[in-house]
């Protein structure tokens, strides 16, 4: 698998994350914020910090 498809396949998971939520917290609804662009990472780990920086926990 070469880096684009393995960031490709990261984003898709990424969003598909936002997107289900987590649950528990039915006082509000999600909102998706829109882009009109994907974001490219430079690596897994820039991927990973973007995460945890949006407030979504990844221990691993």
């Amino acid at each position: 698998m070469n880096h684009r498809t393995v960031v490709a396949f990261l984003e898709a998971g990424t969003i598909a994350s936002l997107l289900s939520g987590c649950g528990g917290q039915t006082d509000a609804p999600s909102q998706a914020t829109p882009t009109t662009s994907p974001t490219r990472y430079e690596s897994v780990a820039a991927l990973k910090d973007a995460a945890v920086a949006a407030g979504h926990p990844c221990p691993n």
